[in-house]
């Protein structure tokens, strides 16, 4: 499905805009050429956009999201960077390895942050459990007194 869906990407409604973005190709050496182990070249901040924004559940790795989210990603991808469309397979399978990257990279960060804050967590509870919440007070916004016990 992926592989017809990216064949399906028509990319002649790009032409009056393609001069402007960041052409794809292994070996660039001209002016707006790039490729997707080149730093500052957009591609990781796209996808890292793409992750904060367009992410509506957690998937332990790019290829387990829903077919239709990997084209769409993918669609999307296409408006911001521009190819020869002869090579589109080659560049979504790049792409797909890129975000693979990106999303793998991005995910041990946040397992990280959770397995930090899961202990800090458990570390309140335990203090909280030996203390007892009787002697808590949160004074709130308007300065009222909320009491836990």
């Amino acid at each position: 499905y992926i592989l017809s869906s990216t064949r399906g990407i028509d990319r002649s409604h790009f032409t009056r805009y393609s001069d402007h973005l960041p052409y794809l190709t292994p070996y660039p050496h001209g002016r707006g050429q790039t490729w997707f182990n080149q730093s500052g070249n957009g591609i990781s901040a796209w996808i890292n956009r793409m992750m904060y924004s367009a992410l509506d559940s957690g998937h332990p790795t790019f290829t387990h999201f829903p077919t239709d989210k990997q084209v769409l990603w993918f669609r999307q991808f296409a408006q911001e960077f521009n190819w020869n469309s002869d090579e589109t397979l080659f560049i979504y399978h790049h792409f797909v390895h890129k975000v693979m990257d990106n999303y793998g990279k991005q995910i041990h960060e946040w397992k990280k942050k959770w397995e930090i804050n899961k202990m800090e967590i458990e570390i309140m509870r335990v203090m909280f459990e030996k203390d007892g919440f009787g002697d808590l007070e949160i004074r709130t916004g308007s300065g009222r007194v909320s009491g836990f016990g």
